[in-house]
């Protein structure tokens, strides 16, 4: 999308490329790719939201406190509304577990991290620190997902207090490639919506008649 600025942030101990669009609410969407760019979910929210898409050099915890927590504070300066998927989800969570005053409402897409599977090994150290979460939460999974089960995103809606799990039908792993516009629909509406959004305390499933 030709709306999105190429940037590169040059923080206290390192340098991040991002690129942003629009304008409003901000919204900091994590990638962990080596190819940054803004996919469907990004594009569609900039006509609402001011969309920083920051492309991270990893998911642990020290990369959370030194880049993310920095970014926000030198380029934004106010609590913001974040994204991740996979990777950068694993990443989210964890800057959402630790940085509870900047983090408005949350979006993880298959997060990794939280259980052993294809994705890799499971981090006991977020699973203990879910529970710290305190924004409002959206869980996205793919009801076709064999890389994240879903015993990983039913223990985040388990641990995460305001919290919504929704899988998405006919979507693996990459939701965004494979269910491009429901995944944009929900994430705009959670994000519009806020507390309405959240109508109980179970999980859905979105089939192609809802969205």
């Amino acid at each position: 999308d030709n709306r999105f600025v190429r940037e590169t942030a040059t923080l206290s101990a390192t340098t991040v490329n991002y690129c942003v669009a629009g304008e409003g609410p901000d919204v900091v969407y994590l990638t962990t790719s080596r190819l940054l760019e803004a996919g469907p979910v990004a594009q569609k929210l900039c006509n609402k939201f001011r969309v920083w898409v920051l492309q991270l050099p990893g998911a642990s915890r020290d990369v959370v406190d030194g880049v993310l927590a920095q970014f926000i504070d030198a380029y934004i300066g106010k609590r913001v509304d974040l994204v991740g998927h996979a990777e950068a989800g694993r990443a989210a969570a964890w800057f959402a577990a630790g940085h509870p005053e900047q983090v408005e409402q949350l979006v993880l897409m298959a997060p990794t991290g939280l259980v052993v599977s294809n994705a890799g090994e499971r981090d006991d150290s977020l699973v203990a620190r879910l529970t710290d979460v305190r924004a409002l939460t959206l869980i996205l999974a793919g009801s076709k997902d064999t890389q994240v089960p879903g015993e990983a995103v039913q223990l985040a809606r388990a641990k995460i207090k305001r919290s919504q799990l929704i899988y998405i039908y006919a979507a693996a792993h990459a939701l965004e490639a494979d269910q491009p516009e429901r995944v944009a629909l929900l994430v705009e509406d959670f994000f519009t919506r806020a507390e309405a959004f959240i109508v109980n305390n179970g999980s859905a499933k979105i089939g192609r008649a809802h969205v």
